[in-house]
């Protein structure tokens, strides 16, 4: 049975200012990387703590792998198939990585010594060193190596990227990518959205505590349109092109006029007709398509 991982509905959280994670529905299947996005505050860390019960909600419902969870005592039952990366902090200052690996195998009756220093090597990692002298970024890697180190199910990662430099990044969305690939379902949120348009088959998007997007990656960039720039149209071009399009749709740089267009067609037999070969289909992001909601 192909049943969600995760699925909460109506989940509500009150802080009593208008702020919090209100009326939130989210589902996850097996084998599916989610993105979590939105404006810092917006509910995301929030939603995450809620799920795993470390707040608990106000109101509505919360299902991990077809178990109602209505307490920390609840989410007990299936903790061993959760992975979770917290934000900031969640780990041991005083252990070192080694030892928080080791405490990690003990909390879940697991063996996982060749896993965790593959994963260490892989991360160029220092098992010795105390969590409290590592830096922000090592940080980071001891909280997604525990959070994965027990093959769960499901992974949830609160803005697992941050803080390292970018050839780790990288390696952190290889080690994410495998792990879906195997089944696995991913949850993570992130501020990087080039990194979420990498990765993730479905992006969610959160603004004042809701939910205002919730779609296939792909599908949300489609969505927002096209950009065609021009280089040094001649005039009765752009003649033809505003017949076709409003002004406000072309911007004019120089020798460059960029088109925000929904449809290509249209500007492209244009460009036809005049047998005009200087331009080039912008590639549209997922970024955008953020600044352009928010």
């Amino acid at each position: 049975m192909n049943e969600n991982f995760l699925e909460i509905k109506n989940l509500t959280k009150d802080y009593g200012n208008g702020k919090g994670a209100l009326d939130v529905n989210i589902s996850i299947k097996p084998g599916e990387i989610v993105g979590f996005v939105g404006p810092n505050g917006a509910g995301k860390s929030t939603t995450m703590e809620m799920i795993m019960s470390l707040i608990e909600p106000d109101n509505g419902t919360r299902k991990l792998f077809g178990e109602n969870i209505k307490s920390r005592e609840d989410i007990q039952k299936v903790i061993h198939r959760i992975g979770y990366l917290a934000a900031e902090g969640g780990l041991y200052e005083n252990l070192t990585a080694m030892q928080t690996f080791k405490y990690a195998e003990q909390l879940y009756g697991i063996n996982v010594n060749g896993e965790y220093q593959r994963l260490a090597t892989e991360l160029q990692l220092d098992l010795d060193k105390k969590i409290k002298a590592l830096s922000l970024g090592n940080k980071k890697k001891v909280g997604i190596i525990q959070s994965i180190i027990h093959n769960p199910d499901l992974v949830i990662l609160d803005e697992p990227t941050s803080g390292l430099d970018p050839l780790i990044q990288q390696q952190i969305l290889k080690i994410i990518k495998d792990f879906s690939s195997k089944g696995r379902a991913i949850f993570l949120s992130s501020h990087n959205l080039a990194e979420v348009q990498s990765v993730c088959d479905r992006v969610i998007m959160i603004k004042n505590a809701k939910i205002i997007f919730d779609d296939k990656t792909e599908n949300i960039i489609h969505d927002q349109g096209k950009e065609i720039k021009l280089i040094n149209p001649p005039k009765i071009i752009l003649d033809r092109i505003r017949n076709v399009i409003h002004d406000d749709s072309i911007k004019e740089a120089g020798n460059e006029v960029t088109l925000s267009v929904k449809r290509l067609h249209p500007i492209i037999k244009i460009l036809m007709e005049y047998d005009f070969e200087d331009f080039y289909i912008l590639k549209p992001s997922l970024e955008e398509r953020f600044i352009n909601m928010y």
